[in-house]
Order: C-alpha cells, then structure tokens, then sequence
C-alpha cells in the first residue's frame, strides 16, 4: 500500500528525507523523549559525525536532524577543531552555496588571546558556527529550510562538531512532539 510519504523526494542529508518515518531509516531508534528519537547509523552517514538525533512524528514524519561528531582533542588555540569545522564547512558550502559564518566573541566582549580561545569557547564566550537558509544566497534543497554547522567545547582541551539540518516542517513536527503531555506514551509508529 503506498503512502503520501512514498511520493516524497527520496534525498537528503544523510540519506533522509522530509517526512520520513522512523521505520524507514533501517537502524534500532531509541527514543529519547516523545518522537525525538537517538541512532547510531544512518542509510548515508558522514564519516565527520557518529551519533545522529532524529525529530520524527507519526503525522509529520521527520522534522529535523541533528548531528554530533566525536570529540576532537585540540589545545587551547582551538587548531584542530578549528580545521575540521573548516573542512566540513567548505564540503557543506560546495554543496549548499553560501552560508553566514559567525567567527568571534559573543556580544560585547573583546576578542580572546589566541592561546584562550577554546576555553572562551567552553564558556560560550566565543562562537564559531556556519549557518545556511532559504532565501539568503544558500541553494537549499531536498526541502530544507536550515543547516547549522557549530564548533562547540566539551572541555579547554577537546570540542565536537554540531551540524543540525530543519526540514521545512520542522515547526509542525515540534509543535505535533509539544503537544504530548508528560507521561503519556506517544503512538508506536
């Protein structure tokens, strides 16, 4: 029997689609909360990233995806992670078009020594993110409407990559997982 989310385009990052239900993604989801569900593998993983959160409703189907990748040993400069958020951005803008990059301190504050940047990172003191959306110069696809890519400390001396992607009913699939009260178990899929 075919479904509305059969006639969907069969694309997208990570081999996932807009509306996609979790029966479709061919990997054990553990759930962590009403329809956000955690998988260790993914049909079209990145070899960047390894542990991938997935938003999937019973009416909406997939929402949003959310990727971390391992932790990345680095010294206070931030060199290594650094690279690999650069690497990973210029393989995502080959693919996206542009992107607004944010590279500097949060709000007022001057920017660091370079020897303090990872620990200014830790304390969200400095940011370092790249952010692709419709209708800004990206060339948004396969029903996009956002992908964020963020370098983020864990410690002074190791930080992970962060690439989070909102399908266009991203919202509705947020709003159909908020409706579910605590301790009410959502519908199996």
């Amino acid at each position: 029997m075919r479904t509305p989310q059969d006639t969907l385009p069969r694309r997208g990052p990570f081999g996932l689609w807009k509306g996609m239900s979790g029966s479709n993604i061919g990997a054990e989801l553990t759930m962590i909360r009403p329809f956000v569900f955690i998988a260790e593998r993914v049909p079209d993983p990145h070899p960047a990233l390894r542990t991938y959160t997935l938003a999937i409703a019973p009416r909406g189907g997939l929402g949003w995806v959310k990727a971390v990748g391992p932790f990345i040993q680095t010294g206070a400069a931030g060199l290594e992670l650094r690279s690999a958020f650069a690497a990973l951005r210029a393989e995502l803008a080959a693919h996206y078009g542009a992107c607004e990059t944010f590279d500097g301190p949060v709000g007022e504050r001057l920017q660091c020594a370079p020897g303090a940047w990872m620990p200014a990172l830790l304390v969200r003191e400095q940011h370092l993110a790249a952010v692709w959306r419709t209708g800004a110069g990206s060339r948004m696809s396969d029903a996009l409407q956002c992908v964020v890519l963020e370098a983020r400390a864990a410690t002074v001396s190791a930080g992970r990559l962060h690439l989070e992607c909102h399908f266009n009913n991203g919202d509705a699939v947020d709003a159909e997982s908020a409706s579910w009260r605590i301790g009410r178990r959502p519908p199996p899929e």
